[in-house]
């Protein structure tokens, strides 16, 4: 048997087990077949329960593989390495109860076969399974739609705000100029704010992008900030006093260096 055999039998990990030929094959097939054996071997263990109340999740666990396997495959034979098994048991804990949620699963594939590249040995893996496990389907679309082709993009923002004798309230924040599917600017609002909580984003109060004018005109001209401006100004007439008083506050979002590292490693 040639070394491109051993290495297609190594990759065959339903079919012959590591202690097999640990001692035969040469270190890139012996690190494809250690990775394929840890990952395999934990998450049939921790599936199993599972599985049997959910036959769906036998189909699915099949895709994974066959998506981490293509995601292995990618990864220069000279750069693999064995997979480390407090990483991977974390992220094959998450990954059980989302195995159905095709996006997700996805990205698993991708974060999990990661651990099995020593150029991602030094990215914080761990810190990028807990904010994995945070994000909803929707969101990592989102976040896809946002980011996969200009990690460097900066976007518009802003918020509302109505000023009172009292002080101010800032009706809505994080209103962005983004199409994502039917869904209403409060939904996504939500999930930029979730970003930022999981530290995918960095929103700058200080600065809005240029020309301001034809930036944030998704605002000024919004149903919300016309009927909120109409109201204030039909309070301010009735009443003969100062307040309250309509205004938008611009600024702006764009990934963090930490959200930047996450963007290139689980979503592109």
């Amino acid at each position: 048997m040639n070394l491109n055999n051993l290495i297609d039998a190594a990759k065959n990990i339903s079919e012959i087990a590591p202690q097999a030929y640990s001692d035969v094959v040469q270190p890139p097939a012996q690190n494809i077949g250690k990775a394929f054996s840890t990952v395999t071997e934990l998450l049939n263990t921790l599936l199993t329960p599972i599985e049997i109340i959910n036959k769906t999740v036998s189909i699915k666990k099949e895709k994974f593989f066959d998506e981490y396997k293509n995601n292995i495959n990618s990864i220069p034979k000279d750069k693999l390495c064995p997979a480390n098994f407090a990483v991977v048991a974390s992220m094959i804990d998450h990954l059980k109860y989302k195995i159905t949620e095709d996006e997700l699963r996805q990205k698993y594939a991708k974060l999990i076969s990661e651990a099995s590249n020593s150029d991602s040995l030094t990215k914080p893996l761990l810190s990028f399974d807990n904010v994995l496990d945070q994000l909803s389907p929707y969101e990592i679309e989102l976040l896809t739609l946002l980011f996969s082709s200009e990690p460097d993009q900066i976007y518009p923002l802003a918020s509302i705000t109505k000023t009172s004798k009292i002080g101010y309230n800032i009706i809505h924040e994080n209103i962005s100029n983004v199409l994502f599917k039917d869904f209403k600017w409060n939904t996504i609002s939500i999930m930029l704010s979730n970003f930022e909580r999981v530290g995918i984003i960095r929103i700058d109060h200080t600065q809005f992008i240029h020309p301001k004018e034809e930036r944030y005109s998704y605002i000024t001209n919004s149903d919300l900030y016309l009927k909120i401006k109409a109201e204030c100004d039909q309070m301010r007439a009735d009443t003969n006093l100062s307040y309250p008083e309509s205004s938008i506050n611009e600024y702006m979002f764009c990934l963090t260096e930490f959200g930047k590292s996450f963007v290139e490693t689980v979503i592109v």
